[in-house]
């Protein structure tokens, strides 16, 4: 066993020196092999920054992409035709607070560059609102605004990654306590009053300060947080959406009485469609399609909203952007 580790290393060195030779960044510290236990220190991250990443298997990780990976990416694709339908303000960063004393006038087609994931695009003034630019073609614009379209490509390549109706678990494999499975699925349901979190999937994300309650996520919290980190990014800010806001594809709501998270997938004037994990609260099944009219949602589950996560930047028209406080806020006011 030792000649065997041994040899091991030397290959991993090898492999290291021909990545590194290659342009690829550092190999991980630590490969999360299926054997022995996982150094506490180790915290690999088996995702990367881009959903390309998504089908790299649980014990196949050589090396971590760095953190720009997926914006050089982004930056790399051709350029786009994009019309502004009406005046929009320039950024100088890709930050909602960010504003420029420069504007881009309604009525205007112009060339922009992805580089900010499904929000922010690049002009020659700056960087401008995905949400304010409607693809066109022809000289004709699209219905719905880059942003909106893009998430749309997002949620299907996660959907093709986690299908409908599979279980997002890792049954019949035996993990370290801590090793994160995110596009773990199976075809077996992991039994909750029967095996209790032992096959559930795990993912902290960026999230994970945001529930100091939890040393870890899982089932329908660790769901809903890859679902936001894979639409916009780990390193896309997030926001406490104030009660009664208009909810947006990509945006997270925590149930509190039933302790239970769901992305929203599409809000239409009819009502919400909902993609989570674990909606039977037992098996970590995948849904992608449960649908609620908002008299449905307001009857059922709407009174149990205890806030809603956007990565969003709050818009606040001619005064600028806001960003409400990152964690919740508590109402100190007396009872009774």
């Amino acid at each position: 066993m030792k000649k065997k580790a041994c040899l091991l290393g030397v290959l991993l060195a090898v492999l290291s020196m021909a990545l590194e030779g290659c342009g690829f960044p550092p190999p991980l510290d630590f490969i999360p092999f299926p054997w022995g236990e996982a150094p506490a220190e180790a915290e690999a991250d088996l995702l990367g920054d881009s959903l390309p990443g998504a089908e790299w298997g649980i014990f196949q990780v050589l090396y971590q992409p760095g953190p720009s990976v997926q914006a050089e990416k982004e930056a790399a694709q051709s350029a786009l035709t994009v019309y502004v339908p009406a005046r929009t303000p320039v950024f100088t960063t890709p930050d909602g607070e960010a504003l420029s004393h420069e504007t881009v006038a309604g009525g205007t087609f112009l060339r922009v560059e992805p580089g900010g994931g499904p929000l922010w695009f690049a002009c020659e003034q700056g960087w401008l609102y995905g949400e304010d630019l409607y693809p066109a073609e022809s000289g004709k614009p699209g219905e719905i605004s880059l942003t909106s379209l893009m998430l749309e490509e997002r949620f299907a390549l996660l959907e093709e990654k986690l299908p409908q109706d599979a279980y997002w678990n890792h049954m019949g494999q035996e993990l370290p306590e801590g090793v994160e499975t995110p596009f773990s699925v199976t075809g077996e349901p992991c039994v909750h009053s029967l095996h209790w979190q032992d096959y559930c999937n795990q993912y902290n994300g960026s999230l994970l300060a945001f529930f100091p309650e939890y040393t870890h996520l899982c089932q329908c919290l660790g769901f809903a947080c890859l679902l936001s980190d894979r639409l916009f990014g780990k390193e896309s800010p997030y926001y406490l959406l104030p009660f009664g806001a208009r909810v947006r594809p990509g945006d997270h709501l925590r149930l509190g009485e039933y302790e239970h998270s769901v992305i929203v997938r599409e809000a239409t004037d009819e009502g919400l469609r909902l993609a989570e994990a674990n909606p039977e609260y037992e098996d970590c099944r995948i849904s992608w399609d449960r649908f609620f009219t908002w008299e449905e949602w307001e009857s059922l589950y709407g009174w149990d909203v205890e806030y809603a996560i956007t990565r969003y930047p709050l818009y606040q028209g001619e005064n600028g952007w806001t960003a409400l406080p990152p964690l919740p806020v508590a109402d100190s006011a007396a009872e009774g």
